[in-house]
């Protein structure tokens, strides 16, 4: 399985808005790409630049974009919900009234076509705090999420996530989900679509069940 030990791997993030949407709704290898499938479907919400195997309180905190200066600030309950500092762009109603919003917005001649990913990964683990707006890490392998997870005591869920191709595709090329309503085809209910199908696990203290089971299945 792929690593990511180079700064310069990172991992496009799309978060829905809607009220109670904490977990994303695609995650992506390019910006490109990620922007053509918001734009296919008119989504409104945030498209966020993860680093990869480097929770965005480490990455941050390393870069010097964020600096601790209370004690409660390097507590698990902090770090698992931190998201801040990042970069990332805001997707609104305004921004499809217009066809050339996208040229207007983002510079494509600047913009690499080659993935920041590494060219062999397929998913990512995605880590969501119980009180974060958005992910809080973003990592190539189960062990690697497993190491900060435990390192750091965090709560939350890891899901694991499909590369370029959102959550609502996955899981209806997937058979998980069948539209049975006209707003199973809106904006609204796309950008904001989970799956309880996707595997993924839930965090308590930094432990799970037993995570290096977990992960010697996941390499056998």
């Amino acid at each position: 399985m792929a690593t990511s030990n180079n700064n310069s791997k990172y991992v496009w993030v799309f978060n829905g808005s809607g009220n109670g949407n904490r977990f994303p709704s695609g995650c992506f290898t390019t910006r490109d790409c990620a922007i053509e499938w918001i734009k296919e479907y008119k989504l409104f919400g945030c498209l966020t630049k993860y680093p990869l195997d480097a929770s965005a309180y480490d990455w941050c905190t390393n870069h010097g974009y964020f600096k601790p200066k209370q004690s409660f600030e390097t507590s698990p309950a902090f770090i698992q919900n931190f998201s801040s500092r990042l970069e990332h762009y805001h997707f609104e109603a305004e921004d499809y009234e217009d066809d050339e919003w996208l040229h207007e917005r983002f510079s494509f001649e600047e913009a690499q076509d080659e993935s920041e990913c590494p060219h062999d990964l397929k998913h990512v683990w995605v880590f969501c705090g119980p009180k974060g707006r958005f992910p809080s890490g973003c990592f190539t392998s189960l062990k690697h999420a497993a190491s900060w997870i435990s390192k750091t005591g965090v709560s939350g869920c890891l899901t694991e996530y499909p590369l370029d191709i959102s959550v609502y595709d996955w899981a209806i090329n997937k058979g998980y989900f069948r539209k049975k309503f006209p707003s199973h085809d809106s904006p609204e209910f796309i950008q904001k679509f989970s799956s309880a199908s996707m595997t993924h696990y839930h965090i308590e203290n930094g432990s799970c069940i037993d995570f290096e089971d977990i992960i010697e299945k996941k390499n056998d």
